[in-house]
C-alpha cells in the first residue's frame, strides 16, 4: 500500500519568490480572471499566509488553488526557480488533512 501522508516543504520556495511577476505574463489563468490570486505569484502568497497559520477563508483558498491548470509554465519562467507547482499541491494536500 502506498502512503498518501508524504509532505512536501515548499518553505524553501517562498524565500526564492522575488515577486518579480514573470510567471503572471505566462499564467493563462491569470490571464483569463485578470486577479493577482490567480497567478502563481499570488500563489505563492497565499499558500505562505496559509502555512503561516493567518486567518483565511477556506472558500477564497479553495476557489485560487483549484483554479490551477498545473501546465507549469509558471516554473519555465520562473528566474528564482520556484516551485509554484508544488507549492499549490502541498497547500491542496494540507488543506485537505486539516
Amino acid at each position: 500500500m502506498v502512503s498518501t501522508d508524504k509532505k512536501i516543504d515548499v518553505t524553501g520556495d517562498f524565500l526564492l519568490c522575488n515577486r518579480c511577476g514573470a510567471c503572471r505574463a505566462v499564467c493563462p489563468v491569470a490571464g483569463a480572471v485578470g486577479e493577482e490570486w490567480a497567478s502563481a505569484r499570488g500563489k505563492v502568497e497565499l499558500a505562505e499566509a496559509f502555512f503561516r497559520g493567518e486567518r483565511l477563508s477556506d472558500e477564497d483558498l479553495r476557489q485560487a488553488f483549484d483554479l490551477c491548470l498545473h501546465c507549469m509554465a509558471c516554473e519555465e519562467s520562473c528566474p528564482s526557480g520556484v516551485r509554484a507547482d508544488e507549492i499549490v499541491m502541498a497547500a491542496r494536500a494540507e488543506m485537505a488533512r486539516r
